[in-house]
């Protein structure tokens, strides 16, 4: 899978991915480098809790 935290919602539910998974994980990463606190989910283990707030949170 790669890094949970910038991983696709595609990518989680093992679906088949393109380029527009790509920029969502780039948005991931750029969220991520100017406020930390903006991906709810940067601390989480667990694939399913992580995949769940990609889901139902907005982030910023």
């Amino acid at each position: 899978m790669g890094t949970r935290r910038y991983a696709s919602r595609a990518c989680h539910q093992m679906k088949e991915q393109g380029r527009k998974d790509d920029v969502e994980s780039w948005c991931y990463m750029v969220l991520d480098i100017f406020d930390e606190k903006c991906i709810p989910w940067r601390e989480l283990k667990e694939n399913d809790e992580t995949f769940r707030m990609k889901v139902t949170e907005s982030g910023c």
